[in-house]
């Protein structure tokens, strides 16, 4: 709670403020309600007043939480340049735990309330291949400083703009970026004595959500790609229509969870780590998107962590990729209506 104050404060909320947290729409996922549960829980416990709602709640909305906790997400209205919840509860303070992946709403715009992050760094208008180029530039003078092999920390990658996965418009692109990022890798493995098959990972440019994702081996996956997997590459979160792609080096994780395949989730506030999760998956190989059904989820304390601990890179990561979000370019000029 101190951490999150001190945040708060920071970004003009005064202690005892009101603070509306603004959550996704994806109400019914229990492991998104438990993390909202613990977010409101925290703001509360900081010091401050403390409700939840999302851009499309009309009426109440109770969600429960995977440990059977409940929050209700209250309706949401404007009222002049303000946001109000429920019939009385006006924010001071406005926290977006949205990524805004389908758009700004209209309802957010213009307001006289200040809003953390602020709605410009939403999926809408941020593109991954933008986050990337800035975070590689960060990494490698980090890896620099510290006497490291930038390859450590960056991955191979390459943009891919103008596709339309369901007429099979640039596919052709796509498969040869995918050739390139497989024989740099291959290249790499050979000159350090990697052994291990190399994959790309071919993403939507924007979104999250583990969402229009997947993983080849070879280019010929791409060209000859059957109508499942279009469709799953087609649209990504919030019906979003895929035009563009980062192509990546597969990174295979080496962490495990009861012999599951694993991969860390770390929470920052302010830029500081203060929380972390395994997200483990029993039916999925270690090269392959584990943010999928059937999903589960271990919590990590980093309290007193050991300094060999395994878990110590993703910190060092998540900390750098927080600083390259906050430094990455907007490719779009957005401007509220």
């Amino acid at each position: 709670p101190d951490r999150l104050r001190f945040a708060l404060e920071k970004y003009g909320a005064a202690n005892g403020a009101a603070v509306g947290v603004i959550a996704e729409s994806h109400t019914r996922n229990p492991y998104y309600a438990e993390h909202l549960h613990a977010l409101v829980g925290l703001i509360r416990k900081a010091g401050y007043r403390a409700e939840a709602s999302c851009p499309e709640c009309a009426d109440d909305v109770a969600v429960r939480s995977v440990s059977g906790q409940t929050l209700t997400l209250l309706p949401i209205r404007r009222q002049a340049d303000k946001i109000v919840f429920g019939s009385e509860f006006v924010p001071d303070f406005l926290l977006l735990n949205n990524d805004l992946a389908a758009g700004w709403p209209l309802l957010l715009k213009n307001l006289s309330q200040p809003m953390v992050p602020p709605p410009t760094r939403g999926w809408f208008c941020r593109r991954k291949h933008a986050f990337f180029e800035t975070y590689a530039k960060l990494a490698e003078d980090f890896c620099v400083e510290l006497g490291m092999d930038p390859r450590s920390l960056v991955p191979f990658s390459v943009h891919v703009p103008d596709v339309d996965f369901k007429n099979k418009s640039g596919l052709d692109r796509i498969a040869a970026a995918v050739d390139t990022v497989l024989a740099r890798t291959r290249r790499w493995n050979d000159e350090h004595g990697v052994t291990e098959t190399p994959t790309a990972v071919v993403k939507s440019d924007y979104g999250t959500y583990g969402m229009a994702v997947m993983s080849v081996a070879g280019a010929d996956e791409i060209l000859q790609m059957n109508r499942k997997s279009v469709n799953k590459m087609h649209i990504g979160k919030g019906k979003i229509q895929t035009t563009e792609v980062l192509v990546q080096e597969g990174i295979p994780t080496e962490d495990s969870v009861d012999g599951c395949p694993a991969e860390p989730v770390v929470y920052l506030i302010d830029g500081q780590p203060i929380g972390a999760f395994f997200r483990h998956h029993c039916e999925r190989g270690n090269k392959y998107n584990l943010n999928v059904s059937g999903m589960s989820f271990k919590t990590v304390c980093l309290r007193n962590l050991p300094a060999d601990d395994p878990l110590k890179p993703a910190l060092a990561v998540a900390r750098l990729s927080a600083i390259a979000a906050a430094a990455e370019p907007n490719p779009l000029t957005i401007q509220p209506a």
